[in-house]
């Protein structure tokens, strides 16, 4: 959907543990599209789980932490933000098109 539609930027919404955006994040690179992950602001200092997966997969300039009261209306600040300028994916979202990336995903961090 998002090459048929000419996408060329996502932003991706979830929490640091989210199952979705690692495996979301690998289809993107892979289809070569350009993604932004925005989280809630977090207070842990180590990373594991998905957490550690995340920060693996991404570059520092990939991400941005929203605080508690831009989080509560993430969409609306993204949307004003970056307009209709790129697709936004919410938190929760699933999606069947990902699983390729999430399949392939421990040998591209094997490499």
């Amino acid at each position: 959907m998002l090459e048929r539609k000419q996408i060329k930027q996502v932003i991706l919404l979830g929490g640091e543990h989210s199952n979705h955006l690692p495996a979301i994040i690998q289809l993107l690179r892979e289809r070569g599209i350009g993604f932004k992950v925005c989280v809630k602001e977090s207070h842990q200092a180590q990373k594991k789980g998905n957490r550690f997966l995340l920060h693996l997969l991404i570059h520092e300039e990939e991400i941005e932490y929203l605080d508690s009261q831009a989080w509560k209306n993430a969409e609306k600040y993204l949307l004003n933000t970056y307009g209709n300028e790129a697709f936004i994916l919410p938190e929760g979202a699933s999606c069947k098109a990902s699983l390729a990336g999430a399949a392939s995903l421990s040998l591209d961090i094997r490499r």
